[in-house]
């Protein structure tokens, strides 16, 4: 139906205007909707992984092929799930950390509202050897 149809089929005053407006209103609330639904199951699926990384990490750093070869396709999944895969496909060379990381910045920041406060810090390189430690450091929950 067109929005005159519906003006004159529901009696709104205003008319095909207010229609139009109450339509993209409606539609834009749905959206948002989804969208928070979808970075809730995205968060929930994450974490998910992370718990099972966490299993699963000592056994590859103990030689464990199996355990290695899981880990690999969570990394992989993780990368699908976040969008990491895409990165060098989307004009990043191979080895550029800077790009990667602004890329992955801008697609953080797409996800949120512009009242939410996301928060990057920016840390210098890590060591060579000093990556297990990093990462056992931090606590998801």
């Amino acid at each position: 139906m067109s929005h005159d149809a519906i003006a004159r089929q529901l009696g709104i005053k205003g008319g095909a205007r207010a229609v139009s407006k109450d339509m993209t209103r409606a539609l834009a609330s749905a959206a948002k909707a989804q969208q928070e639904s979808s970075e809730q199951l995205l968060d929930i699926e994450i974490k998910r992984l992370d718990r099972l990384m966490q299993a699963l990490w000592p056994k590859a750093l103990d030689g464990d092929v199996k355990a290695v070869e899981a880990c690999e396709k969570l990394i992989t999944r993780r990368s699908y799930l976040l969008g990491l895969d895409q990165m060098n496909r989307n004009g990043a060379q191979d080895g550029d950390v800077l790009s990667l990381l602004g890329s992955l910045f801008d697609s953080l920041r797409g996800r949120h509202t512009p009242d939410e406060v996301v928060e990057a810090h920016v840390v210098g390189e890590i060591e060579s050897g000093d990556e297990d430690e990093d990462l056992d450091d931090e606590d998801d929950g």
